[in-house]
């Protein structure tokens, strides 16, 4: 069974409806916990960041920064979002932000900034962006991981990473060469009629998870579904049940 394949099984429990080995390292991509400590030529980074900017952006607008968080920084960084070890070991950590400062700087009427719009436009320029960079590296063979993590902290992420008003931290990307030894395996997926429909449902998703909840030993006595309900409920917000207000303080008007 050819790697695209293998990896669709994974994903769907089923076979692949055709081969296409070109796809195969996106197919199989995944959220990476060990790193090794090789550290990545600055060229590479330069290359990958700028690929990064090629990605699609809202009318053109590039309402979007990312920042290297840097060795001297990593330890707080890690205990901002909540100890997790690939925060300090991998060799290249980007914080991707939704930026309003440049565009603020520029127009001499920026009201339009103030609308949730606007907000949403540079939110979605970071993830383009972020997604370009991931995927780019993956195909090259190296690993990732997003850490989405730094919004239940994000006063603090502000302050250790010295952002201006009207920047906003949205998450981690975690890029370098997974550690062999410490292999994260594939997540499955809903099926995809499920997400073909607004609303769509997997009966089969709780039974294909479980084996990797197992692997992964993250609570196996709970099933997808029971992992999704806990998510919704409102103490698992964490520090994120103030976002819009602390949006609103940092010049994020949000009308």
């Amino acid at each position: 069974m050819s790697e695209f394949s293998s990896a669709w099984k994974a994903r769907f429990g089923g076979e692949a409806p055709m081969d296409l080995p070109e796809l195969a390292a996106t197919m199989a991509r995944k959220s990476a916990r060990g790193f090794l400590p090789d550290p990545l030529a600055e060229e590479l980074k330069t290359a990958l960041f700028g690929v990064a900017q090629c990605a699609a952006t809202t009318c053109g607008l590039q309402m979007w920064s990312a920042l290297e968080v840097s060795a001297e920084q990593r330890d707080r960084m890690w205990e901002l979002t909540g100890k997790q070890d690939h925060v300090r070991t991998a060799p290249w950590v980007l914080c991707f932000c939704a930026d309003h400062a440049r565009a603020h700087q520029i127009s001499t009427d920026p009201g339009g900034l103030g609308t949730l719009e606007f907000f949403l436009m540079a939110a979605m320029d970071a993830c383009f962006a972020s997604e370009r960079l991931c995927t780019s590296a993956e195909q090259l063979g190296l690993a990732t991981c997003y850490v989405g993590s730094i919004r239940n902290r994000m006063p603090e992420v502000c302050e250790l990473l010295a952002l201006p008003d009207r920047v906003a931290p949205l998450f981690l990307l975690l890029v370098g060469r997974e550690d062999p030894a410490d292999p994260t395996p594939l997540r499955p997926r809903l099926a995809s009629d499920a997400i073909r429909q607004p609303g769509g449902r997997d009966e089969t998703y709780d039974d294909r998870m479980r084996p990797y909840f197992d692997q992964m030993s993250r609570q196996s006595d709970l099933n997808w579904s029971e992992r999704l309900q806990n998510r919704l409920r409102e103490h698992h917000q964490r520090g994120r049940g103030q976002l819009v207000s602390w949006l609103k303080s940092r010049g994020f008007d949000l009308e």
